[in-house]
């Protein structure tokens, strides 16, 4: 029995259903899983919810049957009138109805999705972007540690930034709320309770009375909710056509993960496609190696192998041109600002592997800026295999593992500036290292060498980096000697960069130099810091 499900747990007595049916047509109707000629249409409690289904056809199906042709008619004509829902009964022993949607939606709870198409998980296009953060992956904030400059300080001395006594109007409203939940202005920051912490941040429930006397004896009476230091800046900040004042405010923004997307950067319905029951998400948050062998072990049958073919070949194809670039450490939502310079150049000589060009000449600066020795290998496999397919590769470098790989070398010096500009050596390596001019050649032949110092110089002071665990760091604790030469090395991925660049720098500069911050450092503390 195919059936149109017009009504659908609805309170009423859907009289109107009844007239609208009858001048379609139909002959009978199922009404809270009793049916009924339409002729006989019961009156219905309208303070009860009701189930109403217009019975399309009742047919009887057998192989090579000809009433195929007038099944899919009548699951038309249901799914028009019920605007793409159709119920299929089976009418034996076990009667069984079965509820089946035409659109991109949940049959049960309406929930639904827009077709899909390359746009839906895009973060650039407005179709696929998180709706909070407009794409970004985060979302700025006023951060209580920037508006609280000091927190040993007392309000009396300016520990709130803009709310010290140059400021009379918040000044005041201070001094009230001190008088109505009675606490001092010349306790520090950090002594006061939570409680009163989260009033002064977010705002109080109770109404404080803010009204002030003047010596003219005239007086303003106000008595209303305090509004919180926290959202009384985010609305002037937004709500100022001074652009002076916004640059100031904006030093106390801070950023953090998008709490609607996750950081994804994509919207609901783009978060709830999945693949092999993994959110697409979770793949672009792998590395490329993960990635990778997410990708190589998946297994698909039927029209869904068919239909992936040649997708996941092309998947399976890039990540691999960008693991053979010594990229394997990075995830595919790094933001492109993060990238290092060689990153970013390798990044581009991966897509050019994939275009598959022939006849190009390739230009790089340095490609093995930031790549271990572990890496270069691969490094110079890749610049082999773009010349295999017939393009010219034309590297700047000082590697000497590339420079020994070359097919053709030319050494400019023989020194720098001014003493520079000439041709020392050109051709093969055999022909370089004949060469008496060329500082390179006198390198690589051992002629010349770096001396080292025999005996290092013992330390006697420490800057030490607590429980660190940006981005590829498991909670390190490390200790950096001061006053001599430290060298922080590792394979690429390692999680120097975050180590140094993301963590020490940013607070160093922070507590000794008063820079902004402009995201939270995943680090315990440093100590040593009042060594420098």
């Amino acid at each position: 029995m195919v059936m149109a499900p017009v009504i659908r747990g609805k309170k009423g007595e859907h009289l109107g259903i009844y007239e609208d049916l009858k001048s379609e047509g139909f002959v009978r109707v199922k009404i809270n899983d009793v049916v009924y000629p339409l002729d006989e249409f019961p009156g219905l409690n309208k303070n009860q919810k009701h189930d109403i289904s217009a019975i399309v056809d009742r047919l009887k199906l057998q192989k090579d049957d000809d009433n195929r042709s007038r099944l899919s008619e009548s699951i038309d004509t249901a799914l028009n009138l019920s605007d793409g829902l159709v119920q299929i009964e089976v009418l034996d022993e076990e009667s069984e109805v079965l509820l089946f949607s035409s659109n991109f939606s949940c049959s049960q709870c309406g929930y639904s999705v827009t077709e899909l198409e390359p746009r839906m998980f895009s973060f650039n296009n407005p179709f696929g972007a998180c709706e909070k953060c407009d794409g970004l992956g985060v979302i700025q904030y006023f951060d209580q540690n920037k508006l609280i400059s000091d927190n040993s300080a007392t309000i009396n001395e300016g520990a709130i930034k803009g709310w010290n006594r140059r400021n009379r109007f918040y000044f005041h409203q201070l001094k009230c709320l001190a008088k109505h939940y009675d606490f001092d202005l010349d306790t520090p920051w950090k002594s006061y309770s939570e409680e009163i912490q989260n009033i002064l941040l977010w705002g109080s429930k109770d109404k404080i009375n803010f009204s002030k006397s003047f010596r003219s004896g005239s007086k303003i009476v106000r008595q209303h909710r305090f509004e919180g230091i926290i959202p009384n800046t985010d609305r002037r900040f937004k709500e100022t056509d001074s652009e002076f004042i916004r640059n100031e405010l904006a030093k106390m923004l801070s950023d953090s993960h998008c709490d609607a997307c996750g950081g994804s950067r994509l919207k609901k319905e783009s978060r709830n496609i999945f693949i092999n029951e993994t959110p697409i998400q979770n793949i672009t948050n792998q590395k490329i190696s993960d990635a990778l062998s997410f990708f190589q072990n998946i297994k698909l049958e039927g029209a869904k192998a068919t239909i992936a073919e040649k997708i996941l070949k092309e998947i399976k194809e890039r990540l691999t041109f960008l693991e053979d670039v010594g990229l394997n450490y990075l995830t595919l939502d790094r933001g492109a600002g993060t990238l290092s310079g060689g990153e970013a150049q390798r990044i581009r000589l991966a897509s050019q592997i994939g275009s598959g060009l022939v006849g190009v000449t390739y230009v790089l600066d340095e490609p093995s800026i930031g790549l271990h020795q572990r890496d270069n290998e691969r490094l110079i496999k890749t610049l082999y295999h773009l010349k295999s397919l017939g393009n010219t590769v034309i590297v700047v470098e000082h590697d000497e593992e590339a420079i020994r790989c070359a097919d053709h070398i030319i050494d400019i010096g023989p020194g720098a500036g001014k003493h520079g500009g000439e041709i020392c050596a050109q051709g093969k390596l055999t022909d370089i290292l004949k060469s008496k001019e060329s500082m390179t050649a006198a390198y690589l032949s051992g002629e010349r060498k770096i001396d080292f110092p025999k005996t290092a110089k013992k330390p006697d002071k420490f800057i030490e980096i607590v429980d660190a665990y940006e981005n590829n760091l498991q909670h390190v604790t490390v200790r950096i000697p001061i006053g001599v030469f430290t060298c922080i090395t590792g394979v690429s991925g390692s999680g120097k960069s975050s180590l140094i660049n993301q963590t020490l720098m940013p607070m160093s500069s922070f507590l000794l130099n008063k820079a902004n911050l402009n995201k939270e450092i995943k680090c315990k503390q440093i100590q040593g810091l009042e060594h420098l």
